[in-house]
């Protein structure tokens, strides 16, 4: 695509009302900014605020379907825990809630005594949705039982806001555990999973990584880049990405003030678009023990013992792959396991639309650091 010109940045100029959901394009105006690093972090910051007013509604939602989780298992209910972007305090103006329940042996089973039958996942989440059903009949269900791992799709009345729930899915939970831990300045006193946490005041506490995890998922959402059910990438998939480039980046902030940690961001988003329109998606993603992030060209590394070797074995894809970090790093829970590929096999028109996107946001973001942009 052809190198952009300067032009203005196009900002949010009102907040939805608490509780709304995905914004409308109605619901920006472009206004002229003296600089590009001022539009980055005015939106940021407006990304923050719409956490802020969506979260009555979002913590009313999840409360709701735990609830009548808890109650339609009753003595088989044993945790109900949320994952995702929101968990990870990672989420934009479109995200929605993502939530597992874990089911668990009735009394008599647990005390030695007959075993009752386990209930399957669409079982348990029929039942849940008959609770809902009588909760709250203005709430739209939908069953999605046709797929590896069934899902319970709820919505709010005015459809501006939903929830998926799965049963006994633990994958979520390892990564929003595993992310946690591996923040630049981990919370001592990580929200618990339980509920849906109270986003914070200031949209530039979480750190410079949360601020570009935003802001790429932002860019994924508005360019209409496929997600997993629609034959692209999961989420985790670009998050880990983004957390390569990081790692791989070195950035200086000398002030705390807006325009410079505009540029912050702004640099680091040039740095992920650079990484992957250049280097292209092409080889194995990996990270190990501690904080450290390796790429292996081409071929796909297996854990063997403690030792990384080149291997063919776990490739899903033949030409992109990214491996778990909950079955490659040894403080993971899921360590020892066979490393599991989350990136799957995408056509290739879904590669030709990355890559495509990928260089288009190289240039524009390669113009925003212009001087003057």
């Amino acid at each position: 695509p052809p190198s952009p010109q300067p032009a203005a940045v196009a900002t949010p100029s009102t907040a939805p009302a608490p509780g709304a959901g995905p914004l409308a394009p109605s619901s920006f105006t472009v206004h002229r900014k003296m600089s590009a690093e001022v539009g980055i972090a005015d939106m940021v910051s407006y990304m923050s605020k719409v956490a802020l007013e969506r979260y009555p509604a979002r913590a009313l939602l999840f409360q709701t379907v735990q609830a009548a989780a808890r109650e339609a298992l009753d003595a088989h209910f044993e945790r109900f825990a949320l994952i995702g972007s929101t968990a990870l305090g990672i989420d934009t103006p479109d995200s929605d809630l993502d939530a597992v329940v874990f089911t668990r042996p009735g009394a008599a089973a647990a005390a030695g005594g007959a075993s009752e039958p386990p209930r399957s996942p669409v079982e348990v989440l029929r039942s849940i949705a008959k609770k809902l059903g009588k909760r709250d009949g203005s709430l739209h269900l939908q069953l999605v039982d046709c797929t590896r791992v069934p899902v319970l799709t709820v919505v709010i009345a005015d459809s501006r806001l939903s929830l998926d729930l799965t049963v006994d899915e633990p994958l979520g939970e390892r990564h929003v555990l595993w992310f946690q831990s591996q923040s630049t300045e981990p919370d001592p006193e990580p929200a618990p999973l339980h509920q849906v946490p109270v986003p914070p005041a200031d949209a530039w506490s979480q750190g410079l990584e949360a601020a570009v995890l935003r802001c790429v998922k932002w860019w994924l959402r508005r360019r209409g880049i496929p997600i997993a059910k629609e034959g692209g990438y999961p989420s985790v998939v670009w998050t880990l990405m983004v957390l390569h480039a990081l790692r791989c980046s070195i950035f200086v902030n000398s002030t705390d003030d807006g325009d410079s940690r505009g540029r912050t961001v702004l640099a680091a988003i040039a740095a992920f678009f650079d990484r992957f329109a250049e280097g292209g998606l092409a080889g194995t993603f990996l990270f190990a023990n501690g904080k450290g992030a390796e790429f292996w060209p081409q071929q796909q590394p297996l854990i063997d013992g403690s030792d990384i070797r080149w291997s063919q074995a776990c490739g899903a894809s033949a030409d992109f792959s990214v491996l778990d970090p909950t079955t490659t790093c040894e403080s993971s829970a899921a360590w020892g396991i066979e490393p599991l590929e989350l990136a799957p096999p995408i056509s290739a028109a879904t590669q030709i639309l990355h890559t495509y996107e990928l260089r288009r946001a190289q240039c524009y973001s390669a113009a925003a650091l212009t001087p003057g942009a």
